[in-house]
C-alpha cells in the first residue's frame, strides 16, 4: 500500500488500542480481519498503481471511519453492540466487498471479544488463524461471510449453534444419498449452518439485502416459514427440504416430503438401527427415552451420522474440519474429555496427531507430535485388544521406554474399583480399504471418571470409519493436485506452441514441471548426437540455490538407465544405488535433498523422461528430483509428465525446424554465408547506427577472378568447392561483430562495423593474403585465382544502403580494371 494511503488509516496500534479500551469497558462484538486475495499478482499483471488502487476500494468499502490498515494488504475493524447488531454490521460490510462490481477477493478471520477475553493478542492470534485457514480453502464468497460470523453465533447462542453444526454435517450426507451433486450439497451445507436450529431463526432477517447471501436467505427463508406454520415447504425447494429432515420433529409441521424421510430414515438406519429409535439425535430427546438400549441406540447413530458426513468432504482442506467435528462427536456422545486422532503421514512412514478435541494443554501438548509405527506395535498388542479397542491401562505398559510426546493429566482419581487413572489410554485403529493403518484414535479423561463399559467401547468401535473421511479426504487432495497440475501444463502447453526461441521453451518446461508436479529440482539435458555428451540447458531449482547438476555421460550412456524395468508411463524411476550400478559415471551426481522415509518416500530417487524426436530418435532427457511432497510419484503424475515432454520435445524440434526455415531464408545454401537479402537488412541497420552514434561503417565488396574459367576447365564441383573455401577465408578474416555474405555467384561482402578505411584495408589484405596461400597450396590447374574488393565507408547521415552498396560495387569495378585489388 502507498505511503499516503497508510497515513490516512489508523495503524494496528491503533487497533490494539481499540480493543483494550473495549474489553476495558466490558463491551462485546467482533474482531474480523480482511485480507485482499492475490494482490501480488494483480500487482505484476498491472502495476503497483492499480494495487494501491484495489486496496483504496476495499477500504472504501469496509468503512473508511471505522476501518484499520492491518498490516501489507490486510484491513481489520471492530464491530460492537449487541450480537444481533453485530451480525448485521460485519454481514453488511463484507458483503459490500463481495457484491459490488467489480467484486473484490477477500479472505476473512473474526474472533469473538468477549469480556472474558481481555488479551487484545489472544484475539489477533485466533483470528489471524480463521484467516490463514479461509485463504488456505478458498470458498465462496458466501461460505467467507458465514465463517467470518460463526465465532459470534457460537459464543452468544452455543446450544443452538451446535445442534445446527449436527444439522449441517448430516445433511449433505442424506443430500448425496438423493443423487445431489456437489455443488448443491455444498449449499445444502452453508444453508445448515443458521438454518440448523429454530434457534438460530431470529438471525435470518439480518441478512436480507444482501445479495451475495441471496441464495442462503432463500432457504433460510422457507425454512422459516415451514418450522412456524406459515406455509409449507415446496417440493422442489430440496435444500430446505433435506435441512428440515435432519431437524428432530419436523416432519409434521414442514410438510417433508417421503423421499428425503426415506433417504433420512437410511441414513440413520445404519448398523441395522430402528428408525424409530434413532430418529431423536439430541441428547435431551435421547434422554427421554426410558429403554438404556435405545439412548445408546440413538447415540450411535448420532454418531454413526457425523462420522459418516465426515467421509463424504469433496475438498481435501475440510478434512481437518471434518475430523475435528468427528473427535467433537466422540467426546459429547461418548463422554470422554480428550479425543486425539494420529493420521499416516506415508512420506515420514509415522503417524502424527493432527486432531485434538478437549482441553488447550492437551490440545498444546499434542498436536504435531510424531510417533513411529514400533511404538505403536508395542501398544496395539493382542494382550490389550478388548472389543475392538485396546485398553492400555495403568501398570500394563511402560510408556517410560516409548520416544514421542505423551500428556498425562492431573486429575483427581474417584474412589472407585472401575476408577479412570492419569496413564489409562483407550486406542481404536481404523484402516483403509487396501488394509492399511490410516490412523489411530485415542481417548482419555472420561466426564464420569470410570473406565468405559463394554457397551462404550461398542459404540467408540463406530469411530473407526473416520478412515473413510481420511482416505476420501487424501484421494480427493490426490485428484485435486492432479487436476490442477494438468491445467497448469495445458497452459504452459498451449504457450510452447508459440515460443520462438529453445531457450523460452526449455525454460517454461523445467518450470511447468516444477510448479504443476510439485518438483524442488527440474533440469533438462541435451546432446547433438546419441554419442555426444549431455550439456545441461536449462534448470528450476524451488528449495534454492544449487550447484549446476551435470551428467557426466551421453545420450547412449543414458540408455542404460531407460529399461522396461523400470518404466511407468513412460517415465524411469530408479533408485540411487541402481543408477550407480548401471551407468557409474554418475556416482558423483549430488543425492536428493528433499527426502523421505518409508516404502513410499523418496529417497535420492533418479526419475528421468526421455525427450523423443518426431523420428523416434532421442534429444535429451528431463531429470527431475526433490519432489515437494517427499513421495514417490503416482502413475497419475508420471502419465502427466511424460505427455508433457512430448510437447517440449515437438516445441523443441518446431523450433530447430522454424530456425532452419530462417537460416534457409537468410543464408547461402552452398556456403552457409547470409545471403543478398540479410546484406539489405543489415545495411539499413548499419546506417541507420551510423546517423544515431557517428561511429563510421565499412562495406567490403569483391568477386572472385578466375572464377568463371575454373568452372569451364574443371566443372562446377571444382568452382563449389572454391566457393565454399573463399567463405571460409572470409568468416576467418573478420571480428564477431562483423559480417560476411554471398551476393550472389562469385561476389561477396563484408560488412565491418566501427571501421574505416584504413581498418577496412587491412582486413581486405588478410582475406588476400590466406586466399593466395591456399590456392597456391591446393593448386589451380594452371587457372589464376584471385579477388578484386572495393571499399565503402559511411561516416554520417544522408547517405542510404543502397548508395552504399553501389559506392562499394563501383570501387571494386574501379580496382578490377587497375588490378590493384587482385591477389
Amino acid at each position: 500500500m502507498c505511503a499516503a494511503v497508510q497515513r490516512e488509516i489508523p495503524d494496528r496500534q491503533a487497533l490494539l488500542d481499540a480493543l483494550a479500551a473495549a474489553t476495558a469497558a466490558g463491551r462485546s462484538g467482533l474482531l474480523v480481519l480482511v485480507d485482499v486475495d492475490e494482490l501480488r499478482e494483480h500487482n505484476r499483471l498491472h502495476g503497483l498503481a492499480a494495487g494501491d488502487a484495489l486496496l483504496a476500494a476495499v477500504h472504501e468499502r469496509l468503512g473508511a471511519d471505522a476501518t484499520f490498515h492491518y498490516m501489507g494488504d490486510a484491513f481489520a475493524f471492530l464491530a460492537l453492540g449487541t450480537p444481533d447488531e453485530v451480525l448485521r454490521a460485519v454481514a453488511v460490510r463484507l458483503d459490500a466487498l463481495s457484491s459490488a462490481a467489480p467484486a473484490l477477493g477477500c479472505s476473512f478471520g473474526t474472533a469473538q471479544l468477549t469480556a472474558d477475553r481481555p488479551d487484545p493478542a489472544a484475539l489477533l492470534t485466533a483470528a489471524e488463524r480463521r484467516l490463514t485457514d479461509q485463504q488456505g480453502r478458498g470458498p465462496l464468497p458466501e461460505d467467507r461471510i458465514l465463517e467470518a460470523l460463526d465465532p459470534l453465533v457460537a459464543a452468544t447462542w452455543p446450544a443452538a449453534h451446535a445442534r445446527a453444526e449436527r444439522v449441517r454435517a448430516l445433511a449433505p450426507v442424506i443430500a448425496g444419498r438423493l443423487g445431489v451433486k456437489a455443488p448443491e450439497r455444498e449449499r445444502i451445507r452453508r444453508c445448515a449452518a443458521l438454518g440448523g436450529d429454530p434457534g438460530l431463526a431470529h438471525l435470518h432477517a439480518h441478512l436480507d439485502g444482501l445479495p451475495t447471501l441471496a441464495h442462503t436467505r432463500a432457504v433460510l427463508r422457507a425454512l422459516d416459514d415451514a418450522l412456524t406454520g406459515s406455509a409449507p415447504l415446496h417440493p422442489d425447494d430440496l435444500a430446505a427440504q433435506v435441512i428440515a429432515a435432519c431437524i428432530p420433529g419436523t416432519d409434521a409441521t414442514a410438510g417433508l416430503e417421503p423421499r428425503v424421510a426415506a433417504a433420512r430414515d437410511a441414513q440413520l438406519s445404519a448398523h441395522d438401527l430402528a428408525p424409530t429409535l434413532v430418529l431423536p439425535a439430541e441428547p435431551e430427546l435421547a434422554a427421554s427415552f426410558d429403554d438404556p438400549h435405545a439412548q445408546r441406540l440413538a447415540s450411535l447413530a448420532r454418531l454413526h451420522s457425523l462420522i459418516d458426513a465426515a467421509g463424504h468432504i469433496d475438498d481435501p482442506a475440510d478434512l481437518e474440519r471434518s475430523l475435528q467435528a468427528v473427535a467433537q462427536a466422540i467426546s459429547e456422545t461418548l463422554g470422554f474429555g480428550n479425543v486425539v486422532i494420529n493420521l499416516y503421514r506415508p512420506e515420514w512412514d509415522d503417524y502424527i496427531v493432527g486432531t485434538v478435541f478437549g482441553a488447550d494443554e492437551v490440545r498444546d501438548s499434542l498436536v504435531g507430535a510424531t510417533y513411529d509405527w514400533p511404538m505403536w506395535e508395542q501398544v496395539l498388542d493382542e494382550r490389550f485388544l478388548h472389543r475392538g479397542t485396546y485398553r492400555v491401562y495403568a501398570g500394563d505398559f511402560d510408556w517410560n521406554e516409548q520416544a514421542g510426546r505423551r500428556y498425562v493429566p492431573d486429575l483427581d482419581t474417584l474412589d472407585d474399583p472401575r476408577a479412570w487413572q492419569a496413564e489409562d489410554e483407550v486406542f481404536v485403529t481404523f484402516h483403509q480399504a487396501d488394509g492399511s493403518l490410516g490412523g489411530i484414535l485415542n481417548v482419555g479423561a472420561p466426564v464420569d471418571g470410570l473406565r468405559p463399559s463394554d457397551a462404550q467401547l461398542d459404540t467408540l468401535v463406530v469411530a473407526r470409519h473416520a478412515a473413510r473421511a481420511v482416505e476420501r479426504a487424501q484421494a480427493a487432495s490426490v485428484a485435486l493436485s492432479h487436476r490442477r497440475g494438468l491445467e497448469q501444463l495445458l497452459a504452459i502447453s498451449t504457450e510452447l506452441t508459440r515460443a520462438e526461441e529453445a531457450a523460452g521453451v526449455l525454460e517454461a518446461v523445467v518450470d511447468g514441471v516444477a510448479d504443476a508436479l510439485g518438483f524442488a529440482t527440474v533440469s533438462v539435458h541435451l546432446a547433438d548426437a546419441p554419442a555426444a555428451p549431455l550439456a545441461l540447458a536449462a534448470r528450476s531449482d524451488r528449495d534454492g540455490p544449487r550447484a549446476g547438476l551435470v551428467l557426466p555421460t551421453t545420450l547412449d550412456g543414458i540408455a542404460a538407465l531407460l529399461t522396461p524395468d523400470v518404466e511407468t508411463a513412460g517415465c524411469f524411476l530408479l533408485s540411487r544405488d541402481e543408477v550407480r550400478r548401471r551407468v557409474p559415471a554418475l556416482r558423483a551426481v549430488a543425492p536428493s535433498r528433499l527426502n523421505g522415509r518409508g516404502p513410499r518416500a523418496w529417497t535420492n530417487h533418479w526419475l528421468l523422461v526421455p525427450l523423443i524426436g518426431h523420428a523416434g530418435d532421442a534429444i535429451g532427457v528431463v531429470l527431475a528430483d526433490d519432489p515437494l511432497d517427499h513421495l514417490l510419484p503416482t502413475t497419475e503424475r508420471l502419465q502427466a509428465l511424460r505427455l508433457f515432454a512430448n510437447q517440449a520435445a515437438n516445441a523443441l524440434e518446431t523450433i530447430d525446424q522454424r530456425e532452419q526455415l530462417r537460416v534457409l531464408a537468410e543464408r547461402d545454401p552452398l556456403t552457409r554465408l547470409l545471403n543478398r537479402r540479410a546484406l539489405m537488412a543489415d545495411l539499413e541497420e548499419a546506417v541507420a547506427d551510423v546517423q544515431a552514434d557517428g561511429r563510421p561503417a565499412a562495406l567490403a565488396y569483391c568477386d572472385l577472378d578466375g572464377f568463371k574459367r575454373l568452372n569451364d576447365r574443371h566443372g562446377h564441383s571444382a568452382g563449389d568447392e572454391l566457393l565454399r573455401t573463399f567463405a571460409e577465408i572470409l568468416t576467418d578474416s573478420i571480428r564477431p561483430e562483423d559480417r560476411a555474405y554471398r551476393v550472389g555467384g562469385d561476389e561477396f561482402a563484408l560488412l565491418l562495423c566501427g571501421c574505416d578505411e584504413t581498418e577496412a584495408d587491412r582486413v581486405v589484405r588478410r582475406v588476400l593474403n590466406e586466399l593466395q596461400r591456399r590456392a597456391g597450396a591446393a593448386g589451380t590447374g594452371g587457372v589464376v585465382v584471385g579477388a578484386s574488393f572495393g571499399v565503402a565507408v559511411a561516416r554520417s547521415g544522408g547517405l542510404d544502403a543502397a548508395r552504399l552498396l553501389h559506392s562499394a560495387d563501383s570501387a571494386m569495378y574501379a580496382r578490377k580494371r587497375s588490378g590493384s585489388g587482385r591477389a
